[in-house]
């Protein structure tokens, strides 16, 4: 709470409002967003366009980097079916690689439109992230500079894993960071990927 209060500087993280507290609860107020990624990847039924998913990976590195440079909290808690294998694995240390590990399996469903670690079983679903080799995108299907990109998201060591400014040298980074594609005028112009929004109340980054 308190470090997405002091985030609202920051154009890639999603506004706070405010909070409020109830016997057992907190609400926070977030900014209202037209949809979201999981509503459109469903109603899609595939993977997004590869400009898409430029402009949110460009997006997502410089959110993540501000709270690394200005907010850098470390917490030993998340998803299951996104965590890196070294927090996983007890006792294994961990640090801004293994949110690089989650937002290359990010970036890998938005692609492809199909979750890697598809499991309903939580111990099934550890042992694969732990054990299974890392997933990787065809490159006969997709651009190789993104196929790059995610492979080195994926790496199982995380030393061998970038951090977020080596992402931002990237070939795949370098190509999307200035394009002038806008997703908030793709979205608005795909009526039919649009549920229950006829207007786009806020632009997406």
């Amino acid at each position: 709470l308190d470090v997405i209060r002091r985030s609202n500087d920051c154009e890639y993280i999603v506004k706070f409002h405010g909070y409020l507290i109830t016997y057992g609860n907190l609400y926070i107020c977030m900014e209202l967003m037209a949809t979201c990624l999981e509503r459109l990847i469903k109603r899609l039924n595939t993977g997004f366009p590869i400009a898409v998913i430029g402009k949110i990976a460009v997006s997502v590195i410089k959110g993540l980097n501000y709270l690394k440079e200005q907010h850098a909290y470390t917490m030993s808690i998340g998803c299951v079916a996104y965590l890196a294998p070294e927090r996983i694995s007890v006792r294994q240390p961990y640090d801004v690689r293994s949110d690089v590990w989650s937002f290359g399996l990010t970036l890998f469903y938005l692609t492809t439109g199909t979750f890697p670690y598809e499991n309903d079983n939580l111990l099934a679903l550890m042992i694969r992230i732990c054990q299974d080799p890392p997933p990787i995108l065809n490159n006969e299907l997709f651009p190789l500079e993104l196929c790059e990109f995610i492979r080195l998201c994926l790496q199982k060591d995380p030393n061998y894993r970038p951090r977020y400014r080596e992402l931002s040298q990237q070939i795949f980074y370098r190509e999307h960071v200035n394009n002038e594609f806008n997703v908030a005028d793709w979205l608005a112009n795909n009526d039919d990927i649009i549920l229950e929004y006829s207007t786009i109340p806020s632009p997406l980054p």
